[in-house]
């Protein structure tokens, strides 16, 4: 019928950090931050699919509190990849929000266009997100900033060659992104209003 596809998916995803989040801060510990997730994706017709996710995001460095989640995101299948994706936090003692105040409600909307620039499978992807709050997910000084941030970003791709196919597809990546913050992420950054991040990695899928 309307659903054309369903998948369940369910991990962890982990954060060392250095710096005063890390291994320079009040812990002296590595391990950031540990993330569990579930996510239930719907597939309909015309490209479109909705994906349900739960996220319990913890801190094993007592950085902050454990904060667990609710997220739908809708998108779809197009040259630019259009998405939205509201969050909710779910409330109680033991889920605090991530800003340490009430229970927020967050909003980010993106693009992420793929390129194929060459013929051996270098691909360019161009992504730009919109992050806001919709209710206290950005509580500051001055009560809730709606706006959150903007990321402009590219990421390059290219396939690892030689590799037996029973191993995976592999892929070497790197890419950097530049965000401009409101006003409460700006203060969770140290004062900066624009911040540059990198990344390189090693990928593999099956």
């Amino acid at each position: 019928g309307a659903i054309k596809s369903t998948s369940l998916n369910f991990g962890v995803w982990n954060s060392l950090h250095t710096g005063s989040a890390g291994l320079d801060g009040p812990s002296g510990q590595l391990h950031y931050e540990l993330d569990f997730y579930a996510t239930l994706g719907l597939g309909f017709s015309r490209g479109f699919a909705l994906g349900t996710t739960y996220t319990s995001y913890t801190s094993p460095n007592s950085m902050f509190g454990t904060v667990k989640e609710i997220a739908l995101k809708l998108s779809k299948t197009h040259i630019l990849s259009p998405y939205g994706l509201v969050a909710m936090e779910l409330g109680g003692n033991a889920a605090p929000a991530a800003d340490g105040g009430n229970p927020g409600t967050y909003l980010e909307l993106g693009v992420g266009p793929t390129f194929r620039l060459m013929e051996s499978g270098l691909t360019v992807t161009v992504p730009f997100k919109l992050g806001m709050s919709l209710k206290d997910y950005y509580e500051g000084f001055d009560g809730d900033e709606k706006f959150g941030f903007i990321d402009l970003g590219a990421l390059l791709t290219m396939p690892i060659k030689g590799i037996p196919a029973s191993y995976g597809a592999w892929n070497f990546h790197a890419g950097a992104d530049l965000f401009f913050f409101g006003k409460t992420t700006e203060a969770l950054n140290s004062g900066d209003n624009m911040k540059v991040t990198g990344l390189f990695g090693i990928g593999v899928s099956y």
